[in-house]
């Protein structure tokens, strides 16, 4: 079946907010470090969603959800700062797929689809965190992530464990037409492929 891959508009966010509760409680009960803590009630999980439907409205956040046969199995999202200062950068945050995805390339072609909307508001810098020395950690690498700093103890499991912090940019030089931009997997992070 073919993945399908979408940019929500405020419009089409709130009906898909059941849906997206779903695959975070999914992805969070299956040890994912998004910032909540397993078990995840879907409650807890809608309210996380409504939570950002302002920021979704107002565009100060880019959801985009990839698909099979209508069911989502993932999404990531920007968050895009508004300040001056700030309008070249972005923050890559919460991306999951669902435990039945994973390792089809769906992370991948969210992350593509990210780059591509970061690009097309003029973001040329990306930033991210996840937990040190994880598998979501060599991911963002691969994608030409590098990382910037760690910082010790950042987040914590049910016992009180503490987890150290990744802290990961991409960067690229603002191309001319951002729907051509293209990003190859381990390529300088400064550099577009073409």
């Amino acid at each position: 079946m073919e993945i399908t891959l979408r940019t929500l508009d405020a419009e089409a966010y709130i009906p898909l907010i059941p849906s997206l509760s779903a695959l975070l409680k999914d992805a969070v009960d299956r040890g994912a470090s998004l910032g909540f803590l397993p078990p995840l009630s879907i409650d807890e999980a809608a309210a996380y969603w409504y939570g950002i439907a302002r920021d979704v409205h107002e565009g100060a956040r880019c959801i985009v959800v990839a698909s099979r046969s209508g069911e989502i199995i993932g999404v990531g999202q920007l968050v895009l700062p508004s300040l001056a200062a700030q309008r070249h950068r972005a923050e890559v945050q919460k991306l999951c797929v669902t435990f039945g995805a994973r390792g089809q390339g769906v992370g991948r072609r969210l992350m593509e689809a990210l780059h591509r909307e970061a690009a097309r508001r003029d973001r040329s810098l990306l930033v991210l965190t996840t937990r040190r020395d994880e598998y979501p950690q060599l991911f963002y690498q691969n994608l030409g992530y590098a990382l910037v700093g760690v910082i010790p103890g950042y987040t914590i499991d049910r016992a009180g464990e503490r987890y150290d912090t990744a802290i990961l940019c991409r960067c690229w030089p603002r191309p001319a037409d951002a729907r051509d931009l293209q990003f190859e997997a381990g390529r300088d992070v400064g550099t577009p492929a073409t």
